[in-house]
């Protein structure tokens, strides 16, 4: 016999972000549970997520500038024994905290697509740091930096920017992405436009960038491992709409 489960509690949020925003949106009942500490600790277990935060993990390292010694004959080499390890961490956790039998990675749906195409797009940027070091930057511009962490509206709104650089027509924000990013059509196809949803949080990430850093991103560019780069079309008008929108719906909930 199972005891009733009680209530999850409703805490108010004191803040939000590009990420809960969407969750907001979509299911005011999920956050609810998800803050309740008597059930946050139960997950859903997707191999899909679990490979999409190793991949988030390595693009971490890389503009860290963790391989930034690395010769250029290993660079791959190493780049795919981070990947490994990253793998087993949370095959470890898994075990420890979930089930004692996890199946083999190489037998999670797609991994080796994800592997493949972590491990380039890892190998591509730590090239690309190489290829400009620190002290080839301008003077007067500031080095580019990895997960930078911003808040404004009175504390309102919060994110963590994954890349900003500093380039000759202003800041350029970069967020990295592990799956799909274009809109599906219902015949099973890819349109050239952005999905609402991750227009919404780079909008977010513009608006926090010019209340800290008083101006706006010349460029929001978002990386997906499988669709590639893209340059997201924007206006001052549009991101400061998008956080009164996210503002109301916290408001909403709380």
């Amino acid at each position: 016999m199972y005891e009733c489960p009680l209530e999850p509690s409703v805490t108010p949020l004191e803040h939000t972000s590009p990420t809960r925003n969407e969750e907001l949106r979509e299911c005011f009942l999920r956050v609810v549970f998800q803050s309740d500490k008597n059930y946050s600790h139960i997950w859903y277990v997707s191999t899909h997520a679990l490979l999409g935060s190793i991949a988030h993990k390595l693009m971490e390292l890389v503009t860290h500038g963790d391989f930034d010694d690395v010769g250029e004959n290993e660079l791959d080499k190493e780049i795919n024994k981070c990947w490994q390890e990253l793998v087993q961490n949370e095959v470890k956790n898994l075990k420890d905290n979930i089930m004692s039998k996890v199946p083999e990675p190489v037998k999670w749906p797609k991994y080796a697509l994800k592997m493949v195409a972590a491990c380039r797009f890892a190998s591509r940027i730590a090239s690309q740091r190489q290829q400009q070091p620190i002290y080839l930057i301008a003077p007067s511009m500031e080095p580019p930096k990895s997960e930078v962490w911003y808040e404004g509206y009175g504390g309102k709104l919060i994110g963590r920017i994954d890349f900003i650089r500093h380039t000759d027509s202003g800041l350029e924000i970069i967020d990295y992405k592990s799956g799909y990013v274009m809109q599906q059509e219902e015949t099973g196809g890819y349109v050239q436009q952005l999905r609402e949803g991750y227009k919404r949080q780079m909008l977010l990430y513009a608006a926090l960038v010019h209340i800290n850093e008083g101006q706006w991103p010349s460029k929001l560019i978002m990386e997906s491992l499988i669709d590639g780069s893209h340059v997201v079309d924007y206006t001052p008008i549009e991101s400061e709409k998008t956080v009164e929108e996210a503002l109301l719906i916290l408001d909403l909930y709380n």
